[in-house]
């Protein structure tokens, strides 16, 4: 089981938003996919930086991982100030526009609604090849 990183955040739904229901499509996304490992990788990175360097006044998760061995990084969450969004696009278009099936947002939002009430920065890996349930 990974073990989890916690780092300072912020609310958890900034303008007065409601916060996403565990199982629910997220209420904000952005999706990219890569053709290598190696770059999406660095946009993760450069992703989960953009979205610390904004703690206490958002509430988003950065994603890496592979669908249909296509490498992709999603920002899920509550929606960011139109600033934020276009620094976040920013980043993911080192790739390209992804489509995320609705079954994986819900997943990735269930997963992002467990970590947040495990502290208010948590990581967690998986080695490659696992399931996400």
């Amino acid at each position: 089981m990974p073990q989890p990183e916690l780092r300072p955040a912020g609310p958890r739904s900034p303008e007065g938003g409601t916060p996403s229901q565990e199982g629910a499509l997220p209420r904000y996304h952005q999706a990219a996919r890569f053709a290598g490992e190696e770059l999406a990788e660095v946009t993760y990175f450069a992703a989960q930086d953009v979205v610390f360097a904004h703690a206490g006044d958002v509430d988003l998760s950065a994603y890496r991982f592979q669908l249909n061995r296509v490498d992709h990084v999603v920002i899920v969450g509550e929606p960011p100030p139109a600033d934020l969004h276009d620094e976040l696009r920013s980043v993911l278009a080192a790739g390209e526009p992804a489509v995320i099936p609705e079954g994986v947002l819900r997943l990735l939002n269930a997963r992002r609604t467990a970590a947040t009430k495990a502290g208010p920065w948590v990581e967690g890996h998986c080695r490659p090849g696992k399931r996400l349930t």
